[in-house]
């Protein structure tokens, strides 16, 4: 609490007290309060306008009543009430300082500006302009004797960041009166010492907030190592102040869709993606939302998705390249860029599961609370672990109907892995918080106080809210970015299970099997000295290469076998692929690869046609020559390769594709180890060179596992 606040409870108390002993203190205790109450609102405390105005209206009874006699019944009831309803507000709208971070380190932050020449005339941008965004980092630093926190918002911050927020809502000095709250991280402070790169995160907030939306969240990843980034998305967020106090402000464009109709409400397809009784009302729901918003142009889906996604990749190439302004090299210095955490709150939770879906720098992903607006992850098999963390949806059934029985759904239950194959991956986390709404997964949760927060961010504690986030993000990150916390999530369910629930997708594969045969699916595990794999391959949809390629498992000749060549785009390859079988020494010493007879005889070719799998990142299929030679090669799609389907109409190809049989269920960030390592191995084969293992990969063993 701050002193302000400190005093005018005080002096409220005195005047309640003061006023029923009728004390000739009462107009100089009522000035006290007035005076003081001004000066905290024009310094953005605005709650204790509530107080100013009682002072005033109190003053003005008390001179119109002072020679009353005998017990002021009621003026003195209507003084109680008043200094009631002023300590009242500003109870309900604390400014407590962040609680502390629970990691062993100090935490720094610094704010820096970063320009993609290379994008011009982005949203708002006049058409020569680069795109600009500002970029926060929280990092480790040397704990800085004497040295004052960060406040939650410079006082530059409140007049445009803040207000422009609350201006959304019609109530620009709503959260102004955060500059007088404090984080716990010190500005520019030196970063402590790492023995290795450390792990990075980058983060990105909802629709029209801001880059410190979610700062108790960021100093805690701090606190135990992470170097943290979050991205400020230009026009699409609240007003953005940078490091030489130049303002830039939201997209007029932005308002003016927010100050509209937001499209007539609830639609018929929304309240089926929520509410539908069965899997197959639900998702015609959501495929419904997505072609209208298509068909509208609506700005989330057709604009800012594929910018933000854009954004976050120019950002982390800037890192990776230490092309960054001077103030923030030494920070940017010490973090590892190859395999990032990426994360984010709404619609930025939206872009991470986009953004993991195309850029292999990522190695685990979290979505606080957003909705699929990008769609690239529905029915497909997000690449990496991901943690998906939601609101309480029964209470947002509460608002799409009056019906008390109403059940909803989560939003997601349709992103981020296929649906014949939901609920089989074990690194996919679906999580739920009870009692607190969309906008609680924010430090806004720690700023309001019950009637209030229950109304707009659900009734949860504040601390508590911030406790969950932190030790679930944590917890997930230190399993699948730095391979710390085997445990994840049991340890932290187990504090936290009377408010977290884990969400299952009950029924979906069964379902969608049921209605799609030819997605049935076997799944097979590669063990390898680089990792498992997993693989879901479908005997309908190709069903001479699964009962190929099911023979060699089930008779072991893929013991022993190899993951022997890896080509990549970053070398001149057209296509990116990692490829294993039986011929690693064929290759390798240049032996007459044509004459090679795969052990079990070629098979008849199967088209991509035919099977209607794409070679999409992590499909499987036949390795070959001609049409009709293939048998025992295989390779994975480490990412999209269109070029390699049927009647595709790449030069230099036959266009009749590669025929594809199966997809990865678990352990893309294997193959992307394996796609990564180094390949100067010899071979007399021109097509190949270049492209051999140095030290091909082992396969111990291919198993048949229960789906």
């Amino acid at each position: 609490m701050q002193y302000v606040d400190s005093v005018l409870y005080t002096l409220l108390l005195v005047v309640m007290v003061v006023w029923w002993w009728r004390s000739r203190l009462l107009p100089l205790v009522l000035l006290l309060v007035l005076v003081v109450g001004v000066l905290a609102v024009a310094d953005h405390r605005w709650q204790a306008a509530v107080a100013a105005v009682s002072a005033l209206v109190l003053l003005v009874v008390f001179l119109l009543t002072r020679k009353r006699t005998g017990p002021p019944w009621f003026s003195g009831g209507l003084a109680s009430m008043m200094c009631a309803l002023a300590a009242l507000s500003l109870w309900l709208f604390p400014h407590e300082d962040l609680p502390p971070p629970d990691g062993p380190l100090p935490v720094g932050v610094r704010d820096f500006l970063l320009i993609d020449g290379n994008r011009l005339g982005v949203l708002a941008d006049a058409a020569d302009e680069p795109r600009k965004l500002l970029v926060r980092v929280w990092y480790p630093a040397e704990p800085v004797a004497g040295a004052k926190p960060r406040s939650y918002f410079t006082h530059a911050e409140a007049e445009a960041t803040a207000s422009g927020l609350g201006n959304l809502i019609g109530a620009p000095f709503l959260l102004r009166y955060l500059k007088h709250a404090y984080t716990n991280a010190v500005e520019d402070a030196p970063p402590a010492a790492a023995d290795e790169p450390r792990p990075v995160v980058v983060y990105s907030h909802g629709y029209t907030s801001f880059a410190g939306q979610n700062a108790a969240l960021m100093e805690n990843l701090a606190s135990h190592g992470y170097l943290v980034f979050s991205v400020h998305h230009s026009y699409d967020s609240s007003p953005a102040v940078f490091p030489d106090g130049t303002v830039l402000a939201e997209d007029p464009a932005l308002m003016e869709m927010l100050s509209g109709d937001g499209g007539g409400g609830v639609s018929a397809e929304m309240f089926a993606a929520f509410t539908g009784k069965t899997h197959a009302d639900r998702r015609a729901g959501q495929l419904g939302m997505r072609e209208a918003a298509i068909a509208s142009g609506q700005r989330l889906t057709t604009v800012s998705a594929p910018i933000w996604v854009a954004d976050r990749v120019f950002v982390l190439d800037a890192l990776a390249a230490g092309q960054v302004p001077e103030t923030v090299a030494d920070v940017v210095a010490q973090g590892g860029y190859e395999h990032t955490g990426q994360m984010g709150m709404s619609f930025g939770g939206s872009t991470t599961g986009s953004f993991c879906m195309v850029d292999n720098r990522c190695a685990a992903g979290v979505n606080l609370d957003g909705a699929d607006y990008h769609y690239t992850a529905f029915n497909r098999n997000v690449p990496v672990p991901f943690l998906m963390m939601y609101s309480d949806y029964q209470r947002l059934g509460r608002m799409l109907s009056d019906d008390p029985d109403i059940q909803v759904h989560a939003y997601n239950d349709y992103s981020y892995e296929r649906h014949e194959i939901a609920g089989v991956r074990t690194d996919i986390h679906r999580l739920a918080v009870r009692d607190v709404m969309h906008l609680g997964y924010s430090d806004l949760t720690y700023f309001m106080r019950n009637p209030v927060r229950e109304s707009i961010l659900g009734p949860i504690d504040g601390e508590r809210m911030l406790r969950i986030q932190n030790d679930l993000v944590r917890g997930f990150f230190d399993r699948y970015l730095r391979g710390r916390n085997a445990d994840f999530p049991s340890a932290e369910l187990a504090v936290h299970g009377d408010w977290v629930t884990a969400q299952q997708l009950v029924g979906l594969a069964d379902w969608w099997v049921g209605e799609h045969p030819e997605d049935r699916a076997e799944l097979v595990r590669f063990d390898t000295t680089a990792g498992a794999i997993d693989v879901a391959v479908y005997p309908e949809r190709a069903r001479l290469s699964v009962a190929n390629f099911l023979r060699y498992v089930d008779e072991g000749l893929y013991d022993g076998a190899r993951l022997y060549r890896a080509s990549r785009h970053a070398d001149g390859a057209a296509i990116e692929v990692v490829q294993g079988g039986l011929y690693a020494d064929t290759l390798a010493h240049g032996d007459a690869y044509e004459g090679a007879v795969p052990p079990l005889g070629a098979i008849p070719h199967e088209t991509t046609l035919d099977t209607g799998i794409g070679n999409e990142m992590g499909v499987i299929a036949y390795a070959r020559l001609a049409p009709g030679t293939a048998g025992s090669e295989f390779f994975f799609n480490v990412s999209d390769n269109p070029m390699l389907d049927t009647d595709a109409g790449t030069p230099g190809r036959d266009g009749f594709g590669y025929a594809t049989f199966g997809r990865i269920v678990h352990g893309m960030d294997v193959l992307r180890r394996v796609h990564q390592m180094p390949t100067n191995a010899p071979t007399d084969i021109e097509v190949v060179r270049g492209q051999l293992l140095d030290e091909p990969v082992l396969i111990r063993s291919v198993r048949r596992l229960e789906l």
